[in-house]
Parts: C-alpha cells; sequence; structure tokens
C-alpha cells in the first residue's frame, strides 16, 4: 500500500514553475553543476536542510509506525491482526484506505498545481504542509487516547507473560504462528492460542472456529476464535481504522507538500541532486535513528517475546503513538520554520 502510495505522489507530482524553466535556460551556463559545489550550495540552504529534517520527522512519526501498526492492534484491542478473523479482517479496509490517500494527494495536486500556472513557492509549499503536520499530530493524539476494556489473558501479569498451568503439558510452539487468541465459553477467560487453552479438536463453521477438548476450560471444555471482550471492543476497533485511515491520508498530503519545498528551494541546476541528498538524510534519520527509537518502545513494552521477536505486547504500546504524535508536531514546527528562511534563489510571486 505505501509503494502504491508513493508511485500515485511522483506520478502526480506537480510540473515545473514556467518562469523558473526560462531562468534554467538563462542561467545554465553560470552555474558550477558539479556534485561537490551543488552540495556545498544545499548544505548552506537553511531552508532546505530545515525543510529535510522536518520531513525526516515526519517519515519515522508515520512510516514507522506503520511497521508496528499490527502489534499495536493487538496490544490496544486485542484482535488478531497476523491471520485474519472474518470478524475483523482489514482486507477491505486496506483497500479503501488506498482509495482515500489518492483522493486526497489528487486535491492537493488540483490545489496547488493545475490551477496555479506558475506553481507554488518554496515558502508556501512549506508552509500548508507545516499546518498539515498539525493534523496529523492531532490524529495520533486521537490514535492514542482510543482504547477499550481489553480483559486479562491467561499467564500475562504484570507486563510479563508465563504459559498457563493448565496446558503446559501440551508441548505447544505458539511461537511459531503468534498470537492467536481464543475465549473459553464457560469460564470467559481469554487465551494466548488455542494451544495454550489446552484444545485439541476444532470444527470450521464457515471460517467461525470452535475449539474443543479445551483443558483449561473446565465445564465444556470449548472455546472460540478470539478474545472475550471482542464485542466490546469492535466500536472502538472500527473508529481506530476510520482514524488510521484519515491519519496517512492526510500524511500523504504533507510528503507531497515537502517534497514541492525540498525542489522548488534550490536553483533548477540543484534539484537532482538536493533530491538525492534530501532522501539520503530522510532514510538515515527515519529508518535508521527512527527505528531504533521504535525498537527500543517496543522491547520496553513488550510482554511474551519468543526466537528474538515480540510476539504479544502489552496495552502501554500506545506509548509509539504518543512518540509519533511529537514527531508529528516537530515536523509542523520545522516546515513552519523552513517557510520563514530564506531559499537564496528569485521565485515569481504567487499567493495563496
Amino acid at each position: 500500500m505505501l509503494t502504491f502510495m508513493f508511485a500515485v505522489l511522483f506520478a502526480l507530482f506537480p510540473s515545473r514553475m514556467s518562469s523558473l524553466k526560462e531562468m534554467e535556460e538563462r542561467r545554465g551556463g553560470d552555474v558550477d553543476t558539479g556534485f561537490l559545489p551543488s552540495l556545498k550550495r544545499l548544505a548552506r540552504n537553511k531552508a532546505l536542510v530545515t525543510q529535510t529534517l522536518a520531513t525526516s520527522c515526519l517519515s519515522t512519526a508515520v512510516l514507522i509506525y506503520v511497521y508496528y501498526d499490527r502489534a499495536y492492534v493487538q496490544a490496544r484491542f486485542r484482535i488478531e491482526s497476523i491471520r485474519q478473523d472474518p470478524r475483523t479482517s482489514r482486507g477491505l479496509s486496506d483497500i479503501f484506505r488506498a482509495l482515500v490517500i489518492i483522493f486526497f494527494v489528487m486535491i492537493f495536486r488540483v490545489r496547488f498545481s493545475a490551477r496555479r500556472p506558475d506553481g507554488v513557492k518554496a515558502n508556501t509549499a512549506s508552509r500548508v504542509a507545516g499546518v498539515i503536520c498539525v493534523f496529523v499530530a492531532i490524529f495520533f493524539v486521537v490514535l492514542s487516547a482510543l482504547g477499550c476494556d481489553t480483559g486479562t489473558i491467561s499467564g500475562l501479569q504484570t507486563g510479563n507473560y508465563l504459559q498457563p498451568a493448565c496446558s503446559r503439558t501440551c508441548g505447544c510452539t505458539s511461537e511459531r504462528y503468534g498470537y492467536s487468541p481464543v475465549c473459553t465459553l464457560d469460564t470467559g477467560m481469554t487465551y494466548f492460542s488455542p494451544c495454550h487453552a489446552g484444545c485439541t479438536k476444532y470444527e470450521d463453521l464457515n471460517g467461525f472456529l470452535l475449539f474443543q477438548n479445551c483443558a483449561c476450560s473446565s465445564g465444556t471444555l470449548r472455546a472460540v476464535r478470539g478474545s472475550c471482550t471482542l464485542d466490546s471492543c469492535m466500536f472502538v476497533y472500527s473508529a481506530y481504522q476510520v482514524v488510521y485511515t484519515v491519519m496517512l491520508a492526510v500524511s500523504a498530503s504533507s510528503f507531497l507538500m515537502q517534497g514541492m519545498a525540498v525542489i522548488r528551494a534550490v536553483r533548477p541546476a540543484d534539484k537532482v541532486t538536493a533530491v538525492g541528498a534530501s532522501l539520503s538524510v530522510v532514510a538515515l534519520l527515519s529508518f535508521v535513528i527512527g527505528h531504533v527509537i521504535y525498537m527500543f518502545i517496543s522491547y520496553q513494552t513488550c510482554a511474551y517475546s519468543a526466537n528474538g521477536g515480540c510476539l504479544l505486547h502489552a496495552p502501554t504500546l500506545w506509548i509509539a503513538c504518543a512518540t509519533s504524535a511529537l514527531l508529528a508536531a516537530m515536523a509542523a514546527v520545522g516546515s513552519l520554520v523552513a517557510s520563514r528562511m530564506p531559499t537564496g534563489i528569485n521565485e515569481p510571486t504567487t499567493e495563496l
């Protein structure tokens, strides 16, 4: 979905300003287009450097959070996210999410390019990106606030997990397939997986699994797929998906405006170097340093780990969402500051 989103971003990226094309023709022989001279000019461009740092913050807040989205859903709503439960399937929502992202990008592309033959100045693009980042931060705050009573999982206490005694003789290897909650019918207790509930048989009723001979069940010896709090968390989980979709769509629009600001803030001869250098810095800060931050949060909130991976997080994983809100706010501040900085090039006057 993210690859498709960025393909659309590049396909719909605004064309160059006609006036800058004329400037490029007039100044083509006056500027040293070598790599090192271009890099020196970019390093002295305060607006470009500040905007690149703001883009790094937003990339970390959004793209790294997407990597932990499934773990977040499991921790906050106890929803099975690895294998889709028909009651909580995200197949349609994933398709709808991509369409919403494309729709938002189309709106910003038309608003700030097609109806403006002279294009948009770098400071205008940075200012718009900063305002959008404020909304991204607000959406992350809402996401971190969404939660429900997830009850208790048998064996999960004080942030650590230990397999229940009633199923320790079953030889479970649940770490192979991860979190797959079941709810016993008589005790109303949620277990990490069918094996951890001591179940040995199951019946498939058109995708609705009914487990039998469950050693951890005292009466009926039966359990059903999903946590015992699935019904009470369903509405909040649906609200999470809606806010999550809007957040990604708004973020895509901000990425579009930030990319426009980077390109418009440099001389025509430096555009290629600016794009490469900016993306390199974003990749280093977001997908290396930023990812380490979220890995640390994941490690601190992990309740059940096996083979070097976390199978289940504690509900305190909302810290990751709050961190994204903080980073989005920093991206907003960076973009707004960049909009106040001179770019060092002469741009035609444009108005919103």
